[in-house]
Order: structure tokens, then C-alpha cells, then sequence
């Protein structure tokens, strides 16, 4: 019986084509190799042949860096790279920003952190923090996330962060010094009136003056601090071991 073989041919070239991450940086890559040519938005190259990527000068420089080459969903690090072109191909060529931004938050009793935000900084680019704790309040510690080093102030008063390769996210903890309390008294209804105080935290013995605000329209009824009712609009009380609360009671006329 006569026998039919079929064979696959293999194509003799494949096509390559080139964009970058992120787009539109300005940056062209390159593909070099014998026989190589390009052709109508993509390069051509024999079965087999031997192709070397780059990427050629230009301003993209200023702002960018070329991390490497992702074919097939493999990075190839570096700034060049050479393989064997045995089917068609998409090569993104794979940057990375030389510009990053640091973002400093604090938690606890910060009076001030100073700045909050560094915007378009340099990798190895020095920058220097400062901050303050509210009275009654102490500098803890501090994280810094993907920084290349940071350091303290001898004095704890603030630090330097030296940028690495990424955003720089840093945040100041602050804790409250033994023997501080905190007293909090606020109005039952705050469409009715407001408090103030003359502190918000206080030490052991200290006279707090808390002292109700009627708006027009409504009256002073009472307020209860720790449990213990007041019926004067202004009072003191000592400060006790203990955080303090309470509320202040106003009514319509």
C-alpha cells in the first residue's frame, strides 16, 4: 500500500517584536544578529540565528534604567542579552524608575513629623527627617521599609534615610511617658454644645479646668467626670492615676 508522509515544514524565519515596561518612555530596543532586518514593525531573523538585544542612548537615561529583557515571562537581567531565535518572540525591554518618593507617617502622640512626603528623589540620596512628640508623649522607634540604611539622631529627635531602588515608606511610633494620663470629656450632643479643656493629658497631681460651652439656644444641665456629677459650668479636678472620662449634659432653652 502506498505510504503517505507527511511532514511539518519549519518555518525558515520568525519575527520578533520589541515594546518596552512602561511604554511610551521614549526608549528603542535594538536586535541585532546576521541576517537580522527589520520589517514593518517587527525584526526578521533566520531559524537558528543568533540575536543580541540592547537598547539604544537616549534621554530616557535621565529618568530611567534598564533592568533587563522579558521574553516568554523570563526577566533576563542586564543590559544586554543574546540567544537563539527559534520562533517568533516578543522581548519587552524592562525599566525601572532612577526617581523614587518616601512617605513618613507616625503613630501615638506626634506633634509634628517633618516633611510627610519626599517627592522624585535619587537612589543613594541622603534625606533627613525630623519630629516631636505632644507633651506627655516620647519617641518609641521607627520602621523603615526598602530604604538602602537609615539612622537616628543621637538625641532621638529625628533621622536620616538614604533612598534605595524603591519607594521609601517610613513610620515614626511615639509612646506615653509613665505617669501621663489622658482625660477626655465631650459633649452628650455635639449640635448642642462643645467642650474645652485646658488639658488633654496631664501628669499625677496636675489641675485639669474642663469647662462647658452652650451653644445659642441651649443651656448648661450638668457634667459627670469619672462618674461624679457637676453642676458648675467650669470645673477643675486633680489629675489621678488613672486615664479620665466624661461627659457633659446641655439641653434647649
Amino acid at each position: 500500500a502506498d505510504a503517505t508522509i507527511l511532514a511539518k515544514l519549519k518555518p525558515a524565519w520568525h519575527k520578533i517584536y520589541t515594546n518596552t515596561e512602561p511604554a511610551g518612555i521614549g526608549a528603542d530596543v535594538e536586535v541585532d544578529g546576521t541576517d537580522v532586518s527589520y520589517v514593518d514593525g517587527f525584526y526578521r531573523c533566520p531559524d537558528g540565528g543568533t540575536i543580541t538585544l540592547s537598547v539604544y542612548s537616549g534621554d530616557w537615561e535621565e529618568e530611567y534604567r534598564l533592568v533587563g529583557y522579558r521574553i516568554g515571562g523570563t526577566l533576563h537581567s542586564g543590559s544586554t542579552y543574546t540567544c537563539t531565535v527559534t520562533s517568533d518572540m516578543t522581548v519587552t525591554a524592562v525599566f525601572e524608575s532612577k526617581y523614587h518618593d518616601m512617605f513618613i507617617t507616625s503613630e501615638g502622640g506626634a506633634n509634628y513629623v517633618s516633611p510627610t512626603y519626599w517627592p522624585h528623589k535619587q537612589e543613594d540620596q541622603s534625606l533627613n527627617i525630623t519630629w516631636g512628640p505632644n507633651e506627655g508623649y516620647q519617641f518609641s522607634h521607627w520602621t523603615v521599609t526598602d530604604a538602602k540604611s537609615y539612622s537616628l539622631n543621637s538625641d532621638n529627635s529625628g533621622g536620616t534615610v538614604v533612598m534605595g531602588n524603591k519607594d521609601v515608606y517610613v513610620v515614626v511610633y511615639f509612646e506615653r511617658i509613665p505617669g501621663y494620663y489622658t482625660i477626655d470629656v465631650e459633649p452628650d450632643n455635639y449640635s448642642y454644645g462643645s467642650t474645652s479643656l485646658s488639658k488633654y493629658i496631664a501628669q499625677v497631681g496636675d489641675t485639669v479646668t474642663v469647662t462647658a460651652n452652650p451653644y445659642t439656644g441651649y443651656h448648661f444641665v450638668r457634667m459627670v467626670i469619672d462618674g461624679v456629677p457637676y453642676t458648675d459650668r467650669s470645673v477643675s479636678i486633680v489629675m489621678p492615676a488613672h486615664d479620665v472620662t466624661g461627659t457633659v449634659y446641655f439641653e434647649p432653652d
